[in-house]
């Protein structure tokens, strides 16, 4: 504790106990409570709990989803994008909040020129080794109403996605969780609960990748006033109006329950197999503390191997379902909770910050490429892990310039890159399921004359296809077909260092009249 500057101070010894061991506290050398630890452990029942989770009624397959109209171009569409909340500048949070500490940080969170995103930060703990520790998160809350199950495996893989794009190695990472859920007194949310349990489980097993902490905060949902329950609700259609504008999330996959391993995709549908019926219910039991599901939960058999649960693929996600659902639960119940959420921080090492890249484009006419990608659920884990390991040793053999995760769509990652590399790109491919989420999915920038041998590298393990060319000057346009706009144009901005002058000299300002107000008998307001 010396070596690091931290008090300590001894506040209780242990004892062998003999036969009946007890935890005794004194104060001032008085016994002021004593108990027995084998009640302390053990004296409390555990609580049992049912849990049950199963998709929501009529979510898939049935209405009609609004999609883009056929004259909105990919460079309109790519605005739009780029301009939510989810995908815009966090520089104006960042800057509020001590980002550096003790200089050590080798990635920050905006790179390049232009200041665009980074996908995690790498920090060097000890300036006298080039070993790093890089630390991303994942998240997909968009996800939770179709299945926690792949909610969390989609936030996992995306966790360790944003380290790998630095440079970690994915096969010496591990992994935080932190849950964000409604009550657990409900039997869907507890159900959707032990299924993202499960995930993390699957997960941390078949990507190597340990859980070594975590959170949890249960149980936010508010009670809602009887004459609030409308407006909420008018709020609600205005919001999934948004997302039935752009077709969000754009398909669903297919599954078949396995004990073992969650859901699995069983490849084409059939087309006698609908949407699940109203009876087909997953069971769990909670017992003595565990989150194994139990044979006969509240008398329903667990499901056998071949019982199988299908979706129409390729179906849009029914947004009206969705919101009908939400919308019965506000009435029945006058409480809103959140939706199902987890969140995963991804740690891993860096053996050599020197080696680390960025993902702002750097090589004037080099091969921009999309590696791998998967859809968000039904994927085999392995291959999403090879795809990992696949860029982090590109990235080892010095081929690639610029790494960005593509786990919101490709080509908004691969806007981002020209947005924080200020230089102009242009968009070779088709964009037909650009701006899909996937999973395990990488925008990469190839180093200049190595081309041949990264292609050639990177086939052998995982899909690969070149979707576009840096710009050989700095004019700095981003072109898509015939349409194009400036790279500056481009919403994601982060503040200028013109605005950030100013911003700077009105908080000093502002600094300086709370002070003067302090000593005035007449209070500013």
């Amino acid at each position: 504790m010396r070596s690091e500057d931290v008090e300590a101070t001894v506040i209780g010894r242990f004892s062998d106990g003999g036969d009946r061991p007890k935890l005794t506290v004194r104060y001032a050398g008085t016994v002021v409570g004593e108990i027995e630890l084998k009640f302390l452990h053990e004296g409390l029942p555990k609580p049992r709990r049912a849990a049950h989770w199963k998709p929501l009624e009529n979510l898939a397959g049935r209405g009609t989803v609004a999609k883009p109209a056929p004259d909105v171009s990919p460079i309109e569409r790519l605005l739009t994008a780029l301009a939510a909340p989810s995908a815009a500048s966090k520089d104006w949070i960042i800057r509020r909040y001590d980002h550096e500490v003790q200089g050590g940080s080798v990635v920050k969170p905006h790179v390049g020129r232009g200041r665009g995103p980074s996908d995690a930060a790498v920090l060097r703990p000890l300036l006298t080794s080039h070993r790093g520790i890089a630390i991303g998160c994942g998240l997909a809350p968009q996800l939770s109403d179709l299945d926690p199950y792949w909610m969390a495996i989609a936030a996992i893989d995306e966790a360790l996605c944003n380290i790998t794009a630095v440079g970690a190695d994915p096969r010496q990472a591990a992994l935080l969780d932190n849950f964000c859920w409604g009550r657990t007194d409900d039997p869907q949310q507890m159900g959707a609960l032990v299924r993202a349990c499960q995930a993390c489980y699957d997960g941390a097993k078949a990507f190597g990748a340990p859980f070594i902490s975590g959170k949890d905060s249960l149980n936010n949902e508010f009670a809602l006033d009887p004459g609030d329950i409308d407006s909420l609700v008018s709020e609600l259609r205005l919001q999934m109006s948004d997302l039935r504008k752009w077709g969000y999330p754009q398909k669903l996959a297919e599954y078949r329950i396995d004990r073992s391993v969650g859901f699995r995709s069983v490849g084409p549908p059939s087309p006698t197999m609908g949407s699940p019926s109203d009876s087909e219910v997953r069971r769990y039991e909670m017992r003595d503390g565990t989150s194994e599901p139990q044979a006969q939960a509240r008398g329903a058999e667990s499901p056998s191997d071949s019982e199988v649960r299908r979706y129409e693929s390729g179906t849009p996600l029914n947004h009206e379902a969705l919101l009908a659902a939400v919308e019965r639960r506000i009435r029945e119940t006058g409480r809103l909770g959140i939706p199902p959420t987890l969140l995963i921080s991804a740690i891993a090492l860096v053996d050599d910050v020197r080696r680390c890249v960025t993902s702002d484009l750097k090589t004037p006419g080099g091969a921009v490429c999309l590696v791998g990608g998967l859809p968000v659920s039904g994927f085999d884990l392995a291959q999403s892990h090879a795809v990992r390991c696949a860029v982090r040793d590109a990235i080892a053999a010095g081929v690639v310039a610029a790494v960005h995760d593509a786990c919101g769509g490709w080509l908004p990652a691969a806007a981002e890159m020209a947005i924080a590399g200020a230089r102009g790109l242009r968009i070779d491919a088709a964009t037909d399921g650009a701006f899909e989420p996937q999973c395990a999915a990488f925008v990469v920038e190839l180093r200049a004359g190595v081309e041949p041998d990264a292609l050639k590298r990177f086939g052998q393990n995982v899909a690969v296809s070149r979707i576009g060319t840096t710009a050989v000057d700095d004019q700095g346009v981003f072109s898509i077909g015939p349409r194009e706009t400036s790279v500056a144009d481009l919403p994601y901005r982060g503040p200028s260092l013109a605005r950030r002058a100013r911003m700077a000299s009105a908080r000093v300002t502002s600094l300086r009249r709370r002070r003067t107000c302090r000593f005035r008998s007449n209070p500013c307001g």
